[in-house]
């Protein structure tokens, strides 16, 4: 959740670093999608033969060092080289957390799936206030932040206390480090556990049933094929929704409605925030209600967020907050349902995990690029209906698949 976040609040100062304009810079996102896309297609292959433990600390501890480095990169091809390579071992991570999580609890494992995610969100609400106090202060207005002064002020501290101790490190770069440290010490608990449990070893975990009783729809290769290609459809969609708003919603807070770049960190934590504390609420829910009825609730609320942005936001700057949040909640449990829901048609192993998780990386891969070319040449508004866009044919994709599975 940090490693996917950070590039959207320090996107500005980024741009400034390497000299480009949003169009150039949102490309950024296409190609980390590049590498999470060969890395989800390596782990959906790797993660069914060989320990999934040892795998998982190896990614992480790239992960650590690709986003340790990417802040320092002045030139814009390198950085977009280095958040390939960190791309890759995030694919591994995405594909890996969710196999291993359905090996361990196999169908019983909707609240620990949703729990994982959980802590994803919480990340991706971190790291922009992590970000915040080391952001520049140029192209900014006056607009007084006395909210999120509240909200930012222990990073403050321990960012005037750093800066004053290392004053090489400018902007951004101690969050990255500060982000990178922590998915190290990740990297070394993994591998701290694959060793004292005597598991460092090439032998996958296998699957597991956990005696819950679902009704299962009995499996065919036509069925299992037409499902995982509607899941990839619909995980295309749904993830770049995801990524692009909440990559570029302070972009557009800052270009197209003038606020400051404070306010803007601000209005990415409430999505992230939001985010957070929606697959929080989706622990309880999972257990008392089915993924069908869970994730058609998901989808209106999304729908219904970002018609209120479409319609309501020239008029209406504070809509922004609102449906922000609201997006956020809606957008939340999305992914770990999906998951869920599939699991109760088909057996979901690493190789079919990895089909709907490249769809994720297309996703964050194209939408970004394509959205940051309407924002840049035709207004920052397209943004807006670009999401709207995604948000029905979303709701379209998983009609078809739930009436195909019924």
């Amino acid at each position: 959740g940090l490693c996917i976040a950070i590039p959207g609040p320090t996107l500005l100062d980024l741009q400034e670093q390497t000299n480009t304009d949003t169009e150039q810079i949102s490309r950024l996102f296409t190609g980390r999608s590049v590498g999470y896309l060969f890395g989800s297609l390596m782990g959906g292959f790797l993660f069914d033969r060989v320990n999934q433990t040892c795998l998982l600390s190896l990614s992480l501890l790239l992960t650590a060092i690709g986003t340790a480095a990417a802040p320092w990169c002045t030139n814009f091809l390198f950085l977009v080289g280095i958040l390939a390579f960190q791309g890759i071992s995030m694919g591994f991570l995405d594909t890996g957390g969710n196999v291993l999580c359905l090996y361990i609890w196999g169908r019983g494992s909707g609240p620990y799936m949703q729990a994982m995610h959980f802590v994803f969100g919480l990340g991706a609400f971190v790291a922009p206030l992590l970000a915040e106090p080391f952001l520049s202060r140029t192209n900014s207005t006056n607009i007084t932040d006395s909210t999120l002064d509240m909200i930012r002020f222990k990073f403050k501290q321990v960012a005037r206390t750093v800066t004053s101790v290392f004053s090489s490190f400018t902007k951004v770069q101690f969050a990255y480090l500060v982000i990178a440290a922590f998915v190290l010490m990740v990297s070394l608990m993994f591998m701290l556990h694959c060793c004292c449990c005597g598991r460092c070893s090439c032998v996958a975990v296998k699957y597991h049933d956990s005696g819950v009783n679902y009704k299962i729809k009995k499996e065919s290769p036509g069925f299992r094929v037409q499902i995982l290609i509607l899941l990839f459809v619909f995980y295309f969609f749904y993830v770049g929704m995801e990524v692009t708003y909440g990559g570029l919603v302070m972009s557009f807070a800052v270009n197209y409605l003038g606020w400051s770049k404070s306010s803007g960190t601000l209005v990415n934590s409430v999505f992230w925030g939001s985010f957070a504390a929606g697959r929080l609420l989706a622990i309880p829910l999972s257990k008392c209600l089915t993924p069908a009825v869970m994730i058609v609730a998901d989808l209106v609320l999304t729908i219904f967020a970002l018609a209120g942005l479409v319609i309501m936001l020239n008029t209406n700057h504070i809509m922004l907050w609102f449906c922000t949040a609201t997006l956020g909640i809606g957008l939340a449990s999305i992914f770990p349902t999906g998951i869920t829901w599939a699991e109760r048609y088909m057996q979901v192993t690493g190789k079919s995990t990895a089909v709907f998780v490249v769809g994720s990386a297309l996703g964050e891969m194209l939408l970004p690029l394509v959205t940051g070319f309407l924002f840049q040449n035709k207004g920052p508004m397209w943004l807006m209906y670009l999401m709207m866009g995604c948000a029905f044919l979303s709701m379209i994709v998983y009609i078809i698949m739930q009436n195909l599975a019924s």
